[in-house]
C-alpha cells in the first residue's frame, strides 16, 4: 500500500513544482515550501530533490521521526501558532487531509495566509461531506472517521472558509483515485457489517491478511464490486460530488 500511496505523493510534488515554476520568488532564492502535517516527509523530500527549501510540521517528536531522518528537511514538532513562521516567508503551503483533524481549522487557514507571500499558493485536500458516497453511506462512510475527524467541508463551505482567511480559490478537483475509490470500497464493506475500516487496517499492516475467515469474503466482495466502485467514483467526480476535494487557492493581496 505504501508504494501505491507514494505514486500519488509524487504526483502532488509535480503539481507543487509546476505552481512554484509559474510564480517563482522575485529574489531568485530557492522556493520555500511548508507541509503542515508532513507525516513521513516523502512529499517534501521529492521537492527537496528539486532544489526547494522544505519545511514541515508534525504534532510531536514521535510523529516527526521519519521526516527528520530524511536529508534536506526542516521539521517543527509540536503546536503551531501565528508566530511559528515569519509572515510572507513561504511560496507554497500544503495542508493535505489535515483540516478535518483540527478543532479550529479556520485558525490554520489564517496562519497559512500570514505565512504565504502575496500570490503564494495553498494546496489543500479534505473529505467532501457533500459527496455522493457521504450521502449514500452516511455513518458508514469511511472518510467520516470518528473520532479523529472534528470538521467536514463541502465545496461551498470550503470556499467560504478560504475567502474569509484571505484566499481565492483557483482550482477545485473532485477526482482522487487514491482517496475516493478506496472510500467507496471501504464504506461499502462497513455498511455490510464488517468491522469498521477492517480492510484499511489490513492494508496498513495493522492486521495480518488471512487472520480471520471473513478475509476470504472480503476478497470475494472486492473482486465483484471493484468495477462498480470504479464507475461510481468516476460518476461522482464527473458531477462534482467526489468523495474528497483537492484545491489550489491563492493568497490575495488584501
Amino acid at each position: 500500500m505504501e508504494a501505491f500511496v507514494d505514486l500519488f505523493r509524487d504526483g502532488r510534488a509535480r503539481e507543487a513544482a509546476r505552481l512554484l515554476a509559474r510564480t517563482p520568488p522575485a529574489s531568485g532564492r530557492p522556493p520555500r515550501v511548508l507541509d503542515v502535517g508532513c507525516g513521513s516527509g516523502l512529499f517534501l523530500a521529492a521537492l527537496a530533490r528539486r532544489g526547494f527549501e522544505c519545511h514541515g510540521t508534525e504534532f510531536s517528536d514521535e510523529t516527526a521521526v521519519r521526516a527528520r531522518a530524511l536529508p534536506g528537511l526542516r521539521i517543527h514538532a509540536g503546536p503551531i501558532d501565528a508566530q511559528t513562521y515569519e509572515a510572507s516567508s513561504f511560496d507554497l503551503i500544503s495542508v493535505w487531509h489535515v483540516l478535518e483533524h483540527l478543532d479550529d481549522p479556520d485558525e490554520l487557514l489564517r496562519h497559512s495566509a500570514r505565512w504565504l507571500r502575496p500570490g503564494g499558493a495553498l494546496m489543500l485536500a479534505v473529505p467532501n461531506i457533500d459527496s455522493w458516497q457521504a450521502r449514500l453511506f452516511r455513518g458508514h462512510w469511511f472518510h467520516l472517521d470518528p473520532p479523529r475527524h472534528f470538521f467536514h467541508f463541502g465545496p461551498g463551505s470550503l470556499t467560504t472558509a478560504l475567502a474569509a482567511a484571505g484566499f481565492r480559490v483557483e482550482r477545485m478537483r473532485h477526482l482522487s483515485w487514491e482517496q475516493n475509490l478506496y472510500g467507496v470500497i471501504q464504506s461499502a464493506l462497513n455498511s455490510l457489517g464488517f468491522p469498521r475500516d477492517d480492510l484499511y487496517e489490513t492494508l496498513k499492516g495493522n492486521r495480518p491478511l488471512g487472520s480471520k475467515p471473513r478475509d476470504l469474503v472480503e476478497v470475494l466482495l472486492l473482486a465483484v464490486g471493484f468495477l462498480p466502485a470504479v464507475l461510481f467514483t468516476a460518476g461522482e467526480a464527473a458531477f462534482r460530488h467526489g468523495g474528497t476535494i483537492e484545491c489550489v487557492a491563492i493568497r490575495t493581496d488584501a
